[in-house]
């Protein structure tokens, strides 16, 4: 929305006005141009967030832009108007299946995801490549500290609705399930749900010392980074831990070949 559509400051160059009156006029351009550019801000605004008329007052004048609104006092109205314009994301296909992998860092999210994708030949999104992705838009380092906090940020600026959608996008021609590796939050399990007819959520449940081991012997904590106790104190890791619960499937360390083995076929 342009300020110069609104602001106009011109007719103290008329030749016949006074001193004084061009001073008036400049005052007056710039002061009803700037009342005019926020009513407009303001009812843009008011047409995103509240487009519903206020009920019928004697003496009160409606803004013009409030005929475009629902009527007042009208649900059914709302309901529909809500339905129609549903964001793409809150329409977009389904896949059939999804399997959601959840667990502490070192848990071994990361290789089950990609062992079930060459088994079942669907493709892997992932969180944290998501917000790798992100992060090199804004030219942020990839310090695993840095991408917790990012997450989080991403989930706030987003909504965990949107977030999802963005990390899992919508299924193309012939693709009937995904694997979503690194879900961290109940409210992204929520979300992710909504996107396949027969969503699991699976838990790798593997004993702190022995992820903490995997992380080090990987070269994964790096001098700079936090400690492994830091990391899995952020905020985010201990919301994690509340998916542990919720599970579909619990997975006690194992092989890999015990953990495919317990997906399939009892899962489908």
């Amino acid at each position: 929305m342009k300020r110069s559509a609104y602001i106009r400051i011109d007719r103290q160059k008329l030749s016949y006005l006074a001193w004084f009156e061009k001073i008036n006029c400049a005052y007056c351009g710039y002061a009803n141009g700037v009342v005019g550019y926020v009513s407009a801000i303001l009812a843009e605004t008011e047409k995103y967030w509240c487009g519903i008329m206020h009920a019928k007052y004697k003496g009160f004048h409606a803004p013009k832009h409030h005929k475009q609104f629902l009527p007042y006092n009208d649900q059914q109205a709302l309901v529909d108007f809500l339905e129609k314009n549903k964001p793409a994301y809150m329409t977009q296909k389904k896949y059939t299946y999804l399997v959601a992998i959840a667990g502490a860092p070192g848990s071994g999210k990361s290789t089950l995801a990609k062992a079930l994708g060459q088994k079942t030949g669907w493709k892997v999104r992932s969180f944290g490549g998501y917000v790798r992705e992100v992060a090199k838009e804004r030219n942020l380092p990839e310090e695993r500290s840095v991408l917790q906090e990012l997450g989080d940020t991403l989930g706030r600026e987003y909504g965990e609705a949107l977030f999802t959608a963005k990390t899992i996008s919508a299924p193309k021609s012939g693709e009937d399930g995904v694997i979503l590796e690194g879900v961290r939050k109940k409210a992204q399990w929520e979300e992710a749900k909504k996107h396949a007819e027969r969503p699991v959520l699976v838990y790798l449940d593997i004993p702190y010392e022995i992820a903490k081991e995997r992380l080090e012997m990987r070269g994964l904590l790096s001098d700079h980074e936090k400690t492994y106790e830091e990391i899995i104190a952020h905020p985010m890791e201990r919301e994690r831990e509340t998916l542990r619960d919720i599970a579909d499937i619990r997975l006690p360390i194992d092989t890999l070949e015990h953990h495919i083995n317990a997906l399939f076929p009892p899962v489908w």
